[in-house]
């Protein structure tokens, strides 16, 4: 489409030639495929196949009544799309998700409907923002073409993040650029890549690490990430030697969000730790973001999450038993994070993996001591509810938000006295606690893994 976004949708059918018409009612499956040639042959445009009644589809020969409703049905949602678009005041008022799911009594996962979005985009010539639409169209060549690379901010087994400028809108931005390798080794690395970027580009929220854009080329792939300036929230723990509650509970409540809105659209980050939020300063007040999609998820119907991954120290018991999990996994990991943030150290610790792994297993942890004397009942209660051991018995991200602690604002004992925080442990750095959770296994009797 020449014009793009700019042109009113409602007249975007019109301008759908008879081959394009063909080709939606070939996408509609079953006998459609076998009569979609006709509307070709009949020059069939957009704006012809708007005005269509039945007795006109019988006319042109197709007598499946199942193949008519299907065409009519289509046609019907393509004019209410269009219409409900132009009466939006701007793009980012108009919801195609929600309009999709209002289209009939089914549930689907996040990912279905945007699935059906970019179907319905693809084969109806209609320009719909969607989750995602906008990397439908990625700029050719590497990264280095269009920004200029600075120092390196970070390393990892994936490759390496620099610290980057637009070259032409001389905006910062950082790029994780990772290598693929060689022949089959390249294939697997860029599947897994592909499947990070297919999560994080329908994410969009002010908690959640932004995807600029992304370029491929045949040695390596390159996101370009929004830039944090600031550090992630373990070395911001252990520069400051601990947090007081009422710090940790400003940077709880974003972490929370985050988690909140990832489960609203159906991802399980699988990963979440203190080092993947990111800080966008060094203020107290700081945005904070999560990263890292790596291990990430998007749930579909008939998913069955049963394959360990994610950092050791962080992990769910269910996931590290290899037992069903779902998006409550992530709540957990939440719990050990605030575990740490309210008392310097971790919940279970261990001096080798096994030993780890079976503590975790075991689900014994302690909010007695010293360390807990100046941390609110609420707090504490909230710990209790992100680490129960029974997964359905955890609460939901909704829960999380609805704590009582998220919103009280008088903290017993909290203040800025360095004699009132806890200080920070080194078992939260320490290889054995953030190892690979599926390096770990020696598995437990009666355990099998399946990806």
């Amino acid at each position: 489409m020449a014009e793009g976004r700019n042109r009113a949708l409602s007249d975007t059918p019109s301008e759908m030639t008879p081959r394009d018409v063909s080709r939606w009612v070939s996408s509609l499956g079953g006998s459609a495929t076998q009569i979609s040639q006709v509307f070709a042959q009949q020059k069939i445009n957009g704006f012809s196949l708007m005005s269509l009644s039945d007795a006109d589809l019988k006319g042109l020969g197709v007598r499946n009544r199942s193949v008519r409703n299907k065409i009519l049905m289509g046609t019907e949602k393509m004019k209410a799309v269009s219409m409900q678009f132009k009466q939006g005041s701007a793009e980012d008022d108009f919801d195609f998700v929600d309009l999709i799911k209002q289209w009939g009594n089914f549930a689907y996962y996040f990912s279905d409907y945007v699935e059906i979005c970019e179907l319905i985009v693809e084969y109806s010539g209609l320009d719909i923002p969607f989750p995602g639409s906008d990397f439908r169209k990625i700029r050719r060549g590497d990264c280095v073409n269009y920004y200029k690379l600075l120092e390196v901010v970070g390393k990892g087994a994936f490759g390496t993040v620099h610290k980057v400028v637009d070259k032409k809108t001389s905006k910062t931005r950082a790029a994780k650029i990772m290598p693929l390798g060689k022949r089959h080794k390249a294939k697997k690395v860029k599947k897994a890549i592909m499947k990070e970027i297919d999560i994080m580009k329908v994410c969009k929220h002010e908690n959640v690490i932004q995807l600029v854009e992304y370029f491929s080329t045949k040695d390596r792939l390159s996101l370009i990430l929004e830039f944090l300036a600031g550090k992630n929230l373990l070395e911001r723990l252990l520069d400051q030697d601990g947090f007081s509650e009422l710090q940790a509970l400003s940077f709880f409540k974003q972490m929370a969000n985050a988690i909140f809105y990832l489960h609203s659209i159906d991802i399980v980050h699988r990963d979440v730790k203190l080092d993947n939020f990111l800080l966008e300063n060094w203020s107290n007040d700081a945005r904070i973001v999560l990263a890292d999609y790596g291990l990430s998820h998007r749930l579909r119907r008939n998913d069955s999450l049963k394959h360990p991954c994610g950092t050791l120290g962080y992990t769910a018991p269910e996931v590290i038993k290899s037992e069903d999990y779902d998006l409550n996994c992530d709540i957990w990991s939440l719990g050990v994070c605030l575990f740490v943030m309210l008392c310097g150290f971790p919940p279970f610790e261990g001096d080798t993996q096994a030993e780890l792994r079976d503590l975790i297993v075991a689900g014994d942890y302690s909010l007695e001591g010293r360390e807990w004397k100046h941390v609110s009942k609420s707090a504490q209660d909230l710990v209790r509810s992100l680490l129960a051991y029974d997964r359905h018995a955890r609460h939901c991200a909704q829960d999380v938000l609805d704590h009582p602690w998220l919103s009280d604002t008088e903290k017993s004992g909290d203040s800025g006295d360095r004699s009132k925080r806890s200080r920070v442990s080194r078992t939260a750095t320490c290889s054995v606690f953030n190892s690979a959770t599926e390096t770990s296994f020696s598995p437990l009797e009666g355990d099998t893994l399946k990806e």
